[in-house]
């Protein structure tokens, strides 16, 4: 499985975008158990962010994250 991280500078900061390929039939299936697949994404990752900023070990990496922004094509 191949993840791509792309970043483009912005005057308001820097904007990542993932790219992660998947078979049409395991998109198939994430849609079938997920019916808004980028919503249920962008959740993941702020869980997570939120899971480490509980700790307090990694607070400090969520200063500055807003939205997170993830397309699908």
């Amino acid at each position: 499985m191949i993840l791509r991280m792309n970043h483009d500078e912005r005057p308001d900061g820097i904007t990542r975008v993932l790219s992660l390929p998947l078979p049409e039939a395991e998109w198939r299936a994430l849609l079938a158990i997920e019916p808004e697949p980028v919503a249920w994404l962008r959740e993941q990752i702020r869980d997570r962010l939120q899971e480490d900023a509980g700790s307090g070990a990694q607070a400090h990496r969520l200063a500055g994250v807003g939205d997170v922004a993830v397309r699908v094509s």
